[in-house]
This record gives structure tokens, sequence and C-alpha cells, in this order.
């Protein structure tokens, strides 16, 4: 039980990164367009 438990965290844990990593990298991709978001 508590290593299927784990599991799901450590999922929970990676989908919340991509969630988190995917609007910066749009950001930092963005940059040229639009400055005043991104910044280097």
């Amino acid at each position: 039980m508590k290593s299927s438990l784990s599991f799901l965290v450590k999922k929970r844990g990676v989908i919340i990164a991509i969630f988190i990593n995917v609007p910066t990298f749009l950001m930092i991709g963005g940059n040229n367009q639009d400055k005043k978001i991104g910044t280097r």
C-alpha cells in the first residue's frame, strides 16, 4: 500500500513538473516576441 502511494505521489510530482516546465519553456521560446515575460 505504501509503495503504490509513493508511486502515485512521484507520478503527480512528474505531472506537476511538466505543467511548470512547459509554460517556462514557452516563455523562453517566445522571448523574441514578448520581452516583458521572458528574462534570460
